[in-house]
């Protein structure tokens, strides 16, 4: 019986065939933009959001017309 084919790791950011991992954590990915989003997630710059079911980035500016709190609103807890 033949072996099989190890398979090819998929970068859990963009789901494509990831070329390269990681070194801090092993993650693989599969181009410069994944990097930099594992890179943003390892600092909390992403924050997980139970309404959403996903990752939010972080926003550090207020925008005009967003209520006050809407960050904890998305979140579940203040930013």
């Amino acid at each position: 019986q033949p072996a099989e084919r190890p398979k090819k790791a998929k970068c859990p950011i963009t789901g494509l065939p990831a070329r390269f991992r990681d070194p801090t954590t092993q993650i693989p990915y599969a181009n410069k933009e994944a990097f930099l989003t594992i890179q943003q997630l390892q600092r909390n710059e992403y924050a997980w959001s139970p309404i959403l079911g996903t990752f939010i980035q972080s926003f550090t500016e207020t925008v005009e017309g967003v209520p006050e709190h809407w960050e904890e609103a998305c979140v579940g807890r203040p930013l």
